[in-house]
């Protein structure tokens, strides 16, 4: 009985699932990433740059102002802004075939995972959960692992 009243009275997690619609209801999200010091990626590469515009580049400038690191396994198509020299110095990419022109893009950061897509509509799907991070971080290491 003991053991069964302890089970009842820890606090349980209650997951956080929010959609959000709109490239200007999805831009502050993003921007919560720069709290962060590590950001891994995976999914859509240069198409995020073609329906985002200058707000990854932009976003990229931010991060290195931050020093926010990130780890990226994406198609072979390289978006121009990861390679540029400042920016760089605080990301790691690998691309991975199976991603090239990818719809949506993955990014798992402190305890969220931010999903967005990169064709019409544009939505997020932003999840606090730390069971669902901790299988995106392993899926993240699997590709990382298996990617160039």
């Amino acid at each position: 009985m003991p053991a069964l009243n302890k089970l009842l009275s820890q606090k349980l997690e209650k997951p956080e699932v929010e959609i959000i619609e709109g490239i200007t209801s999805i831009k502050p999200y993003v921007l919560e990433m720069l709290k962060c010091k590590e950001i891994f990626i995976y999914g859509a590469s240069v198409d995020g740059d073609e329906v985002y515009g200058t707000f990854t580049a932009n976003f990229a400038k931010k991060r290195v102002h931050h020093k926010v690191k990130v780890r990226a396994v994406i198609g072979k198509r390289i978006p121009e802004h990861m390679i540029e020299e400042d920016v760089a110095v605080f990301t790691e990419i690998r691309t991975f075939t199976a991603l090239e022109r990818h719809p949506a893009a993955y990014f798992i950061y402190g305890d969220d995972l931010l999903i967005l897509t990169v064709k019409d509509p544009l939505i997020a799907i932003h999840i606090k959960n730390s069971a669902v991070i901790e299988s995106q971080k392993k899926l993240f290491e699997m590709m990382w692992s298996l990617a160039e």
